[in-house]
C-alpha cells in the first residue's frame, strides 16, 4: 500500500509550504512511509483541479491510501 497526499489552497497568498509540512509532519509522528504530496491552487467549488485529477486517475491503485 502507498500514501500520498493531496494539499489545496485557493488563493496564492495562501501558503502551500504549510499544510505540505503538516502533511510531512504527521506521516513522520505516526510511521506511514508518505510516497508523494500532490497540491493545487485553485478554488475548491469542484474537483476539477489538474493534479487532483492525475492522482485521482493516474496515480491511485486499490489498497493506497
Amino acid at each position: 500500500m502507498k500514501r500520498y497526499g493531496y494539499h489545496r489552497t485557493s488563493t496564492r497568498e495562501q501558503h502551500l509550504d504549510r499544510g505540505i509540512k503538516e502533511i510531512t509532519t504527521y506521516c513522520e509522528q505516526n510511521n506511514l512511509e508518505l510516497e508523494k504530496i500532490f497540491n493545487d491552487q485553485q478554488t475548491g467549488k469542484n474537483f476539477n483541479r489538474p493534479r487532483y485529477q492525475v492522482l485521482k486517475e493516474d496515480v491511485l491503485r486499490a489498497g493506497d491510501e
